[in-house]
């Protein structure tokens, strides 16, 4: 009986919404996101292969892992490995069609039916939409639901979809429960409902518990995750932030145009929904201002068209104007970011053929982009006898490129923190370090030490030119203490895990104050002892207050060696209080070459506004009890000899959403104009000095676009140099074919919008893109400074 009147009443449902259900299923389809199936070699790049490796049978590996993606994260990067790319998109289609049923429910419960209108709103939804912004539209309309109805059955659901956006990654889990603590806080403060309040908090531990169950069979390292998640949402500005040219000008209308929505609509839900946004636009904002680049700026602007988008559905009239007023944040962000030359962001309505070759012709697609992905990480299968001395030992790998593990097939044993430049906190520090400590650890740790231009300027510096030693202060002593060296060649540095470890004496000097930019002689650490300074630097309230509203400064260690060198690299604050490395101070591990000492250093700030003037300075001393770390580390038992710079690397990245590296044979080109001088100052023996008009030589080559796949748009070629300049030089690299106006192609960096430090050498290094089809095939291209 109970079955009959089930199904009755669900025929009368289907019945009374089919044309809602049809439209749904169709949006869906048409408007299923691209997914790029395959994976390559590189941080980035391995990412995938990671998360779709714990889904597939190893999630027990991952249940430790503490990172800005989640254990569900391979619904980002599906791949076609056992059923992962089913799954996620079985899921994603649910997921789209439950959005726009909520679309045309909200709607209908405000006025009279309009499928058109919804539909279209829908569709341009749907257009800049993946996973976590669904997700995120799914808690939205949710609440928006429970709060036309009443209904707890959808504040349930808009919990159950926010703890599975957390599990994804952290971005999209955060913005999801700050919607949720929005209408928590309207429960308290207007309806004084604090049973339903609390049923909220009770929903969300509910929830997160019972993910954490299903995926581990266990809760431990459930709080563990939470403390992880908390960590590593904190304020990274200063550890991950590049200072892309910001107008303050559009950035304020921006912000007003958002504050003005609520105050200017009559309409309550409106007003409703615009103070659910505020907390999320904020982090919003800090997440896309924290690395202000062309991967992360737009989520902002993707979050603006989805509010929008919300408002022009729920307003019941005046719906131009509010159309109107949507678009002044919209269109003063995407000003700045024309102005700031971010990338074109392309959005597509339809979208058919994206599920359709899942649906049809799934086998072929896993087999072609399986091959890609074995091709692109053929490069790190490592030598016969590296693979001998592993064997089917467990292995990690340092700092983050895991497609090494992927193409030999490794017994992986991760660390919690699998990328080291996201342990930019000593509580992520101490999870790495107890990790490496244990019986866990992995027997053998393989370093890589030549990476992709992308990825590095010398051969022991991590991301955005800080020095790897610096990334993990209290780790990197405990894995030294730990693991011994075994192997190398001029791509890795492996080492093997200690029986035993290698005890330490630990000597802290007494701190001291010292200004700010002023040069501190650095003490003489004999060649058996890791030498570190530890910072304590202080904002002004000016620096508190910047970095809590848009993000922190910069801040340099500058330092010269004691052959007369300069160098300079980015420190991390928060891992500064545990100490920089500064000795024995190796950038070339691959050689075995002792390399030169730092003789003194300074600290910099790019506004020294933002911090007091003077630091705390203290020194530690780890005596390892060995002649030499040197060689103990790193076999560099040779005394140094002297040699030229460098060759210039000639590799040349073709990209669509993933890159691809191709060397270019193009030799250089020197110009009779270029004059060699005595570098002093600077890493090598020569350096290359510009006449005023003059110009440094060429690459110049042609490109065959026929070679070139369908799916690359663009050339990105991005340049890494030490350069000596004044801040307001006119000096340009350039990329150009000179071919006659109006096809003239110039594309320029202007090099003293680089310079950090006038009158010394500084390294930089920055990219230029260009659009294939602006690229002429019967020209030379040129790249010149």
């Amino acid at each position: 009986m109970q079955l009959q009147v089930f199904l009755r009443d669900l025929k009368s449902v289907l019945l009374l919404n089919y044309k809602q259900i049809i439209i749904s299923l169709v949006i869906a389809f048409f408007s299923f996101p691209r997914y790029y199936l395959d994976y390559s070699s590189g941080g980035d790049g391995s990412l995938p292969w990671v998360f779709n490796y714990f889904a597939n049978g190893h999630f027990s590996l991952g249940r430790h892992t503490l990172f800005p993606h989640g254990p569900l994260a391979f619904f980002l990067y599906p791949l076609p490995v056992r059923n992962n790319l089913i799954v996620c998109s079985v899921v994603t289609f649910i997921c789209s069609f439950l959005l726009s049923m909520n679309l045309f429910r909200i709607y209908k419960l405000l006025k009279p039916e309009n499928l058109v209108l919804v539909t279209l709103i829908s569709l341009l939804l749907h257009s800049v939409m993946e996973i976590q912004l669904l997700l995120i539209g799914l808690v939205l309309s949710q609440l928006l639901l429970f709060h036309l109805t009443n209904r707890k059955i959808y504040l349930g659901l808009a919990l159950f979809f926010c703890v599975f956006n957390l599990f994804i990654k952290t971005y999209g889990g955060v913005i999801s429960i700050l919607l949720v603590a929005g209408e928590s806080l309207y429960l308290i403060t207007v309806r004084k409902n604090f049973k339903l309040a609390a049923f909220n908090l009770v929903g969300l531990i509910f929830f997160f518990l019972g993910f954490w169950l299903c995926l581990y069979c266990t809760f431990d390292g459930a709080l563990t995750f939470l403390r992880g998640q908390l960590e590593l949402s904190s304020d990274n500005s200063e550890a991950v932030g590049l200072y892309a040219p910001m107008n303050w000008w559009l950035i304020g209308i921006c912000w007003l145009g958002l504050l003005l929505i609520p105050f200017t609509s009559g309409n309550t839900l409106i007003r409703h929904i615009s103070l659910l946004m505020l907390l999320p636009f904020f982090a919003a904002w800090k997440h896309a201002m924290a690395r202000a680049d062309e991967a992360h700026v737009p989520g902002f602007l993707n979050v603006l068209l989805f509010f929008s988008l919300f408002i022009w559905l729920i307003q019941p009239e005046n719906r131009l104007r509010t159309l109107l007023l949507c678009l002044i944040p919209i269109g003063a962000f995407m000003l700045n970011m024309t102005g700031s030359n971010y990338s074109e962001q392309k959005i597509a309505l339809f979208k058919p053929g994206n599920l359709y070759r899942v649906m049809t012709d799934y086998d072929k697609l896993c087999d072609e982009k399986n091959a890609e992905s074995n091709f692109r990480i053929s490069s790190k299968v490592l030598p016969d006898t590296l693979l001998k001395l592993i064997g089917k030992h467990t292995v990690d790998i340092y700092p983050w490129n895991y497609s090494i593990i992927a193409a030999n097939h490794f017994n992986w044993i991760p660390r919690p923190v699998i990328d080291s430049y996201a342990a930019y906190t000593s509580w992520l520090d101490a999870q790495d370090a107890q990790h490496i400590r244990s019986t866990e650890a992995p027997q053998f740790m393989i370093w890589e030490i030549s990476r992709g231009v992308f990825e590095r300027l010398d051969n022991l510096l991590s991301i955005d030119s800080r020095y790897l030693m610096n990334d993990e202060p209290v780790y990197i002593i405990d894995f030294f203490s730990n693991y011994a060296f075994r192997y190398k060649n001029k791509d890795y540095v492996v080492f093997e895990k200690r029986k035993t470890p290698l005890n330490y004496i630990t000597t802290h000097f007494a701190p001291e104050k010292k200004k700010l930019n002023a040069w501190t002689k650095l003490p003489e650490f004999s060649p058996g002892c890791v030498g570190r300074a530890k910072l304590k630097i202080k904002k002004s309230f000016l620096g508190v207050l910047k970095s809590a509203l848009y993000k922190g400064e910069g801040f340099f260690l500058e330092y010269e060696l004691e052959n007369g060198k300069f160098g300079q690299l980015r420190i991390v604050p928060k891992n500064a209080e545990q100490g920089i490395w500064l000795s024995p101070f190796i950038v070339n591990p691959a050689t075995n070459q002792k390399e030169p000492r730092i003789k003194r250093f300074k600290i910099r700030c790019l506004d020294e506004k933002m911090i007091e003037p003077y630091y705390t300075l203290s020194f530690d001393r780890f005596d390892f009890k060995v002649p030499d770390l040197q060689d103990y580390f790193f076999g560099k038992n040779e005394e140094p000899v002297k040699g030229s710079l460098p060759d210039i690397q000639r590799t040349f990245h073709f990209n669509s959403s993933k890159i691809d590296s191709v060397p270019v044979d193009a030799p250089w080109m020197e110009s009779d104009e270029l004059t060699h001088i005595p570098a002093a100052g600077k890493t090598g023996q020569i350096a290359y000095s510009l006449k005023p008009g003059g110009y440094s030589g060429h690459y110049s080559f042609l490109i065959d676009k026929s070679d070139l796949p369908e799916k690359y748009h663009y050339i990105k070629v991005t340049v890494s140099a030490f350069i000596k300049a004044i801040s307001h030089s006119q000096s340009l690299f350039v990329i150009s074919q000179t071919q006659p106006p109006p096809k003239a192609l110039w594309l320029s960096q202007n090099l003293g919008d680089l310079i950090t430090l006038e009158g010394a050498w500084n390294r930089v290094s920055f990219s230029q893109k260009i659009d294939i089809k602006d690229i002429r095939e019967d020209e030379s291209l040129n790249i010149l400074f």
